[in-house]
């Protein structure tokens, strides 16, 4: 009898040393699922957070490039070049403006460059367009200075051809823009 007795006290001990290893294994395996989803949900916090960033860094280049655009639309229109007329504008006072705006146009093309690369061949044609627009206007200028009439209304008539490629361009470049806020999530009025 004694020896039944001490294999009944020590199945009683080995079954509640299996108990106790199977009810701490599942309280281990229920601690490593919840640690677990807490370490995929803080990732995935990072990444909304990551996303988020992302996505205001790309929000403030669009809307430095939409100024951007819009002051290079302004600079070279028919209504700049009507003001500039009317002020007796020298050439070297244009050029000095003009620099204004070259350094204006040189951050956009880096902003393109850099974030906007598609619209990279548009941002080549503004660039080859505001320098007629440019060059014409000067030319303009001086013969105005000069009282050249003929050459004057010669130069007059390529502004205005030029401010209109300009507009045109300006309006491809900001379309181009607005897809990429779209993308964004943003809504723009095209």
């Amino acid at each position: 009898m004694e020896v039944g007795f001490q294999w009944t006290i020590f199945g009683s001990i080995v079954g509640a040393i299996v108990a106790s290893l199977v009810v701490n294994f599942a309280v281990g395996k229920v601690q490593l699922e919840r640690t677990t989803k807490q370490i995929r949900l803080r990732e995935w916090e990072k990444k909304v957070d990551l996303e988020r960033e992302e996505r205001l860094f790309f929000v403030d280049k669009l809307e430095r490039a939409y100024v951007i655009c819009s002051s290079l639309s302004y600079f070279n229109s028919m209504t700049k070049w009507f003001i500039e007329s009317e002020r007796m504008c020298s050439p070297e006072e244009w050029d000095q403006l003009y620099q204004i705006e070259r350094a204006k146009f040189d951050e956009l093309e880096m902003l393109i460059g850099l974030y906007f690369q598609d619209l990279v061949d548009v941002c080549n044609k503004l660039h080859g367009a505001t320098n007629c627009f440019w060059g014409n206007q000067r030319s303009y200028m001086r013969y105005e200075q000069d009282g050249k009439k003929d050459l004057q209304e010669f130069y007059g008539e390529k502004i205005v051809k030029d401010s209109q490629t300009v507009g045109q361009i300006v309006s491809s470049l900001e379309y181009g823009l607005s897809r990429h806020a779209k993308g964004l999530g943003f809504n723009v009025a095209d």
